[in-house]
């Protein structure tokens, strides 16, 4: 049996930081705790975009202890 398209793909979803969103329970279970965090008014790009958005903030001005 062959990996390396296997190991290629896993390769390209590690570089990109994407490797969760590839295993659906994975991916599943973050979406319910961002629905949980944010509420249930956001489609999936949304509220990963408003994550991301609030993770550079806190990051970017010190916070020690977010919401």
């Amino acid at each position: 049996m062959d990996w390396t398209m296997y190991n290629d793909a896993y390769l390209q979803l590690k570089e990109e930081s994407r490797v969760e969103d590839a295993l659906p329970q994975v991916k599943a279970a973050k979406r319910e705790s961002l629905i949980k965090k944010w509420g249930p008014n956001y489609d999936d790009q949304q509220i990963e975009y408003l994550e991301n958005l609030h993770e550079g903030i806190i990051g970017s001005v010190g916070v020690i202890s977010p919401m």
